[in-house]
């Protein structure tokens, strides 16, 4: 693998500068920022503008969908647990899968593994731009297995605003990429990543409809996937959290992208 270690020194001060700044806005805790820095040097450090761009894309607009506010949407995120500053574990379920495969592109040149790479950030951004957008009004969800009523931000619950925004956000995202690459090749990923990405995030509603550990808490009458005194284990399995749902949907993604590129060669 030939580094280019100016490069990678460049994506480290863009990545600190890119962290340390989330940190101030109170967008990340600490290892939240750390995380950030991990994540961002390799992607500015091993995958140049073309995978810089759509990340950036994805990042800033997670940003701005999370300062609109609704009273709805803040009752919402309560509930799918998703308030606060971001930790490590959310930042690396998000963009965890993503860096591996730019790391083994950039070690083997196989083009495979930058299409999984994008795959997995058009999932991260398919799913935020679901819960940020799909949660600002008060629209009928339903849960993803058997469509039958749910409280917004209840998991595996999916409407038709979370559902068009989960695709805008996969094909945006990944839109970036092609703008940025442009060509023939640019667009084939950018396409195929995209429907990766979508895919990948209608996983993750079903993951979170029937694995998802989710607590109902009997004396304030509410639900939330996050365990508190006094809650009990109301479906899915104790130890499967938001976080492990979000890592399973890029994975998805990215297998997705695999067994494709797979069975487009031997065809």
């Amino acid at each position: 693998m030939d580094l280019n270690y100016l490069q990678i020194g460049y994506g480290f001060v863009l990545a600190l500068a890119l962290g340390g700044v989330s940190y101030y806005l109170k967008a990340l805790t600490v290892s939240g920022a750390v995380g950030t820095v991990i994540v961002g040097t390799i992607f500015f450090g091993l995958g140049g503008w073309i995978m810089t761009v759509p990340l950036l894309f994805f990042f800033i607009s997670a940003s701005i969908l999370s300062r609109i506010k609704s009273g709805h949407k803040s009752e919402a995120m309560r509930l799918a647990d998703k308030t606060g500053a971001r930790d490590i574990l959310q930042v690396l379920a998000n963009g965890g899968a993503a860096s591996a495969a730019l790391i083994v592109f950039r070690a083997t040149g196989s083009m495979v593994w930058l299409a999984i790479s994008l795959a997995a950030i058009c999932e991260a951004a398919a799913d935020t731009w679901a819960t940020e957008i799909g949660t600002i009004r008060k629209v009928k969800t339903v849960s993803i297995i058997n469509f039958k009523p749910l409280i917004p931000g209840q998991s595996g619950g999916v409407s038709l605003n979370g559902t068009m925004a989960s695709l805008a956000g996969s094909v945006l995202t990944g839109m970036a990429f092609y703008l940025t690459g442009g060509g023939a090749e640019a667009l084939r990923l950018w396409l195929l990543a995209s429907l990766a990405g979508f895919l990948g995030s209608v996983i993750d509603s079903v993951l979170g409809a029937t694995v998802q550990a989710r607590y109902f808490d009997a004396t304030t009458n509410r639900h939330s996937e996050s365990k508190s005194p006094g809650s009990r284990l109301d479906g899915g399995l104790s130890w499967v959290n938001n976080d492990l749902v979000n890592l399973a949907g890029t994975l998805f993604a990215a297998a997705f992208v695999a067994i494709f590129w797979y069975l487009a060669q031997i065809n």
